[in-house]
């Protein structure tokens, strides 16, 4: 038993290689559709915070709407394009988050999902994604 243990510790990166590596990830200032469907969004108007709960952006590139129901989204030049909307996004300076939208009325914060499933519908795979964060 002890010894299937060095092996787990010897393939995984230490909490300084982890660190080192978040700290690296954090000027990286494009985002890409796999963290635009990771991520749940909190969502504000108007500065005022939706009563709606979390926004979740499907893997597929669709979006499921409380008041427009499923729509399409896109990336284009790290703006997010859905409903007739095109929106810059930027990293969070605060938390090495995500902010689609900042400076506009309609603003999007990244939350770390505690569970998320991205789903594939081209070939109807789906991966399961847990998070350690308490």
């Amino acid at each position: 038993m002890t010894r299937n243990r060095r092996i787990i510790r010897a393939t995984l990166p230490s909490i300084k290689q982890q660190m080192q590596y978040s700290i690296y990830d954090s000027k990286r200032h494009i985002i890409t559709p796999y963290e635009i469907a990771y991520f749940q969004w909190k969502l504000y108007y108007n500065g005022e915070p939706s009563q709606m709960g979390l926004r979740q952006f499907n893997a597929n590139g669709t979006y499921n709407s409380p008041y427009s129901g499923l729509c399409e989204w896109t990336l284009q030049d790290n703006h997010l394009v859905f409903m007739g909307v095109v929106l810059p996004v930027v990293r969070n300076p605060h938390n090495w988050g995500w902010i689609i939208g900042s400076g506009c009325r309609t603003v999007y914060y990244s939350i770390e999902p505690t569970t998320t499933t991205c789903s594939n519908t081209n070939n109807n795979q789906s991966l399961s994604l847990q998070s350690n964060s308490k």
